[in-house]
C-alpha cells in the first residue's frame, strides 16, 4: 500500500512539468517520500523480527520445560498403558 502510494507520487510529479517545481524541489519530494517509505518499512520489519523472535523464545522456553516435565508426564501413562 505505502509502495503504491510512493510510486503514485513520484510519478506525479514526473508527469507534470507545469507544476512549477524547480528539480531541488522535486529531489527534496523524493527523498521525503522515500525517507517515509523506509521509515515505514523498517517499523514493519521491526515488529515482524520482535514477533518472530518472541514466537522462538517462547518455542525455545516450552521446549525446554516439556523436555525437563516430559519423563513425570509419560511415566505415568506408559504405567497405566502397562497395567
Amino acid at each position: 500500500m505505502t509502495k503504491g502510494g510512493m510510486h503514485g507520487g513520484t510519478h506525479m510529479a514526473q508527469g507534470s512539468p507545469t507544476s512549477g517545481l524547480d528539480p531541488s524541489d522535486r529531489v527534496a519530494c523524493k527523498v521525503q517520500e522515500w525517507g517515509a517509505g523506509a521509515a515505514a518499512w523498517l517499523t514493519r520489519a521491526a515488529l515482524e523480527m520482535g514477533r518472530c523472535l518472541f514466537i522462538i523464545f517462547v518455542a525455545i522456553i516450552t521446549s525446554t520445560t516439556m523436555i525437563e516435565w516430559w519423563p513425570m508426564l509419560v511415566a505415568p501413562l506408559m504405567a497405566k498403558n502397562r497395567g
